[in-house]
């Protein structure tokens, strides 16, 4: 695999490219109501989007997130690798449950 592709990145440069305008959660609409941020940070938030089409879908991927895992799998040499949903806590019980059995 060409580890230099960046298929989520892409895809999300592409939409920001088009200046949407958001309709949808996350409510700071691509960084918009945030003026008080620093602009660096400000910008960034236009990669913070939700489940629209041509982003695919973190909980069901089957386009550039699955690539994306693809990638992340292929690059640490693992059976499957997943994006996190819900934060750090999420994953950290998802490996809890993945290694461990009942009553351990």
């Amino acid at each position: 695999m060409n580890q230099l592709q960046q298929p989520l990145v892409e895809a999300l440069e592409m939409h920001s490219a088009k200046n949407p305008t958001s309709f949808h959660v996350p409510g700071h609409k691509n960084g918009a109501l945030l003026g008080s941020l620093p602009q660096s940070l400000r910008s960034s938030l236009r990669y913070d989007m939700t489940e629209i089409s041509g982003l695919d879908d973190l909980h069901a991927p089957t386009g550039v997130i699955q690539d994306a895992q693809a990638l992340l799998t292929d690059f640490f040499r693992t059976r499957q690798s997943f994006f996190l949903v819900g934060g750090s806590t999420a994953g950290n019980l998802a490996m809890i449950l993945a290694c461990c059995s009942p009553g351990i």
